[in-house]
């Protein structure tokens, strides 16, 4: 490995109005790593396919395999959707659950997203009222992450949507593969039999991760390398591919190996991390 320790900047007193070294590791921790792997590039024409042919699916793969973050990303990018404005035909869009999500709080959700928040009624009120919200924005395909969170009614009223003769609204379910036993368990499975997965990375395509890490995450120039091939192999055996792990642990990295001067990085901070993360990687003689 590595030992020198490597400055990611300058010092924030030589910078004028820079923030703290707390509040650069804050934003490094909300900020979100858009890793451009084959699974990530994969996502566009597959979602586009769905468009096109109205078939419900699912958007499967492990958890923090960053299934998530690229969904969302092709959304925007598929909708042409900026921040707030909400362009006319929105073409696709998505929803993220956080608890359990019966018909009426799905319902209240997709039309809340879309700025019609009116939540009164009977439940063929509201079911009818997000229905015309998403046909009035002309969505042509409805995400929902963390689906697992639906309760057998509110799955059942998005098979609805995605039926209507006039006008259908397929759904997309984004969760772990443990979403399969649930549709199975639900008897809903065969209306979600497209699927794309994503898997965690292949030693080759995770060395390619941490460079883009290193570049566009970090924005360090190419002659700085954090990591050097004995690192990569480690972080590949303790993350086993894991995008969302390998950054959690680079930012922790980061956030132990810095002073209240500068932001750093230190790579036996990195062994020491590497040490007590997960299963960890050395052998019990070793530690």
């Amino acid at each position: 490995m590595l030992s020198e320790r490597v400055p990611l900047g300058y010092p924030i007193q030589t910078v004028p109005d820079s923030p703290t070294v707390e509040a650069q590791i804050r934003a490094l921790i909300e900020r979100e790593f858009l890793a451009e792997t084959s699974y990530f590039s994969g996502l566009e024409d597959w979602l586009k396919q769905r468009n096109r042919d109205k078939l419900c699916g699912r958007i499967i793969g492990s958890d923090r395999s960053g299934k998530s973050v690229a969904a969302k990303h092709w959304v925007d990018e598929i909708s042409g959707r900026r921040g707030d404005l909400l362009p006319i035909p929105l073409r696709i869009h998505i929803i993220d659950l956080e608890s359990s999500c019966s018909t009426r709080k799905l319902c209240n959700l997709i039309s809340g997203s879309l700025g019609r928040g009116a939540k009164g009624g009977k439940p063929k009120d509201f079911t009818f009222r997000a229905w015309d919200t998403l046909k009035l924005f002309r969505v042509d395909a409805l995400l929902i992450d963390h689906a697992h969170f639906l309760t057998e009614n509110a799955l059942s009223t998005l098979i609805a949507m995605s039926r209507r003769s006039e006008y259908r609204i397929p759904a997309i379910l984004i969760g772990s593969t443990d979403l399969d036993a649930w549709l199975k368990k639900a008897g809903k499975f065969d209306y979600f039999k497209p699927f794309y997965r994503f898997k965690n990375l292949s030693s080759e395509e995770f060395a390619g991760v941490i460079k883009a890490f290193e570049r566009q995450f970090l924005e360090l120039p190419a002659s700085v390398d954090l990591i050097d091939v004995d690192s990569v192999e480690v972080l590949y055996g303790v993350t086993k591919g894991n995008i969302e792990d390998f950054v959690e642990i680079l930012i922790q990295v980061i956030q132990l190996s810095s002073s209240n001067e500068a932001l750093s990085f230190d790579p036996q901070v990195l062994s020491q991390v590497l040490e007590s993360y997960g299963d960890g990687y050395f052998d019990e003689e070793e530690v």
